[in-house]
């Protein structure tokens, strides 16, 4: 009965259990990469939604709830530094912002044909892309009108006509309300989706909110990264030569 002999080089058993490990290692790693990510990391769990409207840790002074120390004052947090790998699965443009607001009655009233507006542009740049904040569900639905529509439309008209002679400090009298915010900006605005910084803000009912900066990075998807590592270490060098 013959035996066969194979001979292997050293440099090229060292490769084998070199690549065997690295599969390993990566397929996990990657297993646990997403295509996009953000940073701080709780904004990777922050739902986000038109009707998305509940406090979270990513919202602005939370754990407090900040609409308890705001007055006619819109405040917004977004993202330090999102991540996006290219090259793996699709890329679904996401830039998250959460915000909070209170307003009163008679601010709403004298502004309330402004539209809520996102505001975004390179840091640097002259032109301002925006997009206003709007209900785009496919199936939103349309309620029931009350049966006193009508008269409430002509009070609401009324209270309109009558907040257009407010001063700026009478806008701050009254009652007020106001909640959270939990959107992709990218649903409401149409601009390039490129690596960068960005200047962000928010404005509704005559107000502006701060400004928050947020920086694109594109990184090239690690799996493809190993593969092309791969096919170029298929180069055996000449090393002592073992016989199994």
């Amino acid at each position: 009965m013959k035996k066969n002999n194979r001979i292997y080089s050293l440099s090229t058993i060292l490769l084998l259990l070199s690549a065997i490990f690295t599969v390993s290692s990566t397929n996990k790693k990657t297993a646990d990469m997403k295509p996009i990510e953000f940073i701080p990391k709780e904004f990777n769990d922050v739902k986000l939604g038109y009707y998305e409207r509940f406090r979270n840790p990513c919202s602005p002074g939370y754990p407090h709830d900040i609409t308890d120390f705001l007055w006619n004052k819109i405040v917004i947090n977004a993202p330090r530094k999102i991540i996006c790998r290219i090259g793996g699965d699709t890329l679904i443009p996401v830039i998250p912002v959460c915000g909070a607001h209170i307003v009163t009655w008679r601010r709403e009233m004298k502004y309330y044909d402004l539209a809520n507006m996102f505001y975004i542009k390179k840091i640097n740049a002259e032109n301002w892309f925006t997009g206003e904040i709007v209900d785009k569900s496919e199936n939103p639905g349309i309620p029931a009108l009350p049966p006193n529509y009508q008269e409430e439309q002509r009070e609401l008209e009324k209270e309109r006509i009558e907040a257009q002679s407010y001063s700026e400090e009478e806008l701050e009298e009254g009652q007020a309300s106001g909640g959270f915010l939990n959107v992709n900006l990218m649903d409401y605005v149409e601009i390039p989706f490129e690596p960068g910084v960005y200047e962000i803000y928010l404005s509704f009912s005559g107000l502006e909110s701060n400004r928050v900066k947020v920086e694109i990075v594109f990184e090239e998807d690690d799996s493809k990264k190993f593969k092309s590592n791969q096919m170029g270490a298929g180069v055996e060098e000449e090393d002592d030569e073992i016989t199994i």
